[in-house]
């Protein structure tokens, strides 16, 4: 009886580990974007609670709500009218504070660049603390963005 030796593996071998690899690696990058698109909601989610925050405590101190981040506000405009900077929102997104009325203040976030996540492309906080969002189609989907 001969034996014979065997160096390495088959051709057959390697083609399973690799698509065992290959299909391993989908499902990790499949959570792994599933988690980093959920811990950039929430810290969105963060800033606008923070302005929410700020706008209280001008109107405490100045008696009306802030139309304006400090940076963005026109020349000229009142002081009273300039919340200070707008809070860091993971880099993935632009606050955007405005009001219609006097006593009236909204924050939104909108994708900054084109980042842009498809189940939560618009975020708003008013003053009432009505939280809603819509999706890039502009359905709404405040229970997928504010509440999971």
């Amino acid at each position: 009886m001969r034996r014979r030796l065997r160096h390495g593996h088959s051709l057959l071998e390697l083609l399973v580990v690799v698509a065992i690899s290959a299909i391993l690696l989908m499902l990790a990058t499949a959570g792994y974007a599933g988690v980093t698109r959920r811990a950039a909601r929430h810290d969105v989610r963060v800033a606008l609670w923070r302005v929410a925050a700020a706008q209280e405590h001008h109107r405490l101190a100045h008696g009306v709500y802030a139309h304006h981040f400090a940076g963005t506000a026109p020349a000229g405009a009142d002081a009273t009218a300039v919340l200070g900077p707008a809070p860091a929102a993971g880099g993935r997104w632009t606050l955007i504070l405005g009001g219609e009325r006097e006593g009236e203040w909204h924050i939104e976030a909108r994708p900054a660049g084109t980042r842009v996540d498809p189940d939560c492309a618009v975020l708003r906080l008013d003053h009432q603390g009505r939280a809603t969002a819509t999706d890039a189609q502009g359905t709404d989907a405040t229970a997928t963005c504010w509440w999971r």
